[in-house]
């Protein structure tokens, strides 16, 4: 058996991490991916006058390993962030990331709190 998880030494390492990416951009949250051992980092820029979400994944190392800008999609006054070509998307209501394959049917396969 494998356990996954991270120890709150690392998690606190994670959540401190400052790219130059986010410099005087507004942060959504910062998510733990405690099984990838990265926190994913949604934030806007305010001088962007198309509106975009940005994502940066980061490592404990600081590297990125993903960036992204998802298409949104509203569906049901919801937004959805389309982040593959394949319809995967995520949600960011009330501090919390969800995560959603297209053909999950609406049912998130992770879901992450931001952290402080």
């Amino acid at each position: 058996m494998k356990v996954f998880g991270l120890s709150r030494k690392q998690a606190t390492r994670l959540l401190t991490l400052q790219p130059n990416e986010i410099k005087g951009k507004n942060v959504l949250g910062r998510f733990i991916d405690d099984y990838n051992h990265t926190v994913i980092i949604p934030f806007n820029d305010p001088l962007d006058k198309k509106g975009d979400l940005y994502i940066i994944e980061l490592d404990s190392t600081a590297k990125a390993v993903s960036r992204t800008v998802p298409q949104k999609v509203v569906e049901d006054g919801i937004d959805k962030w389309l982040v593959t070509q394949n319809g995967d998307y995520l949600i960011i209501r009330n501090k919390v990331l969800g995560q959603y394959a297209a053909d999950g049917m609406g049912v998130p396969f992770n879901s992450i709190k931001a952290g402080n």
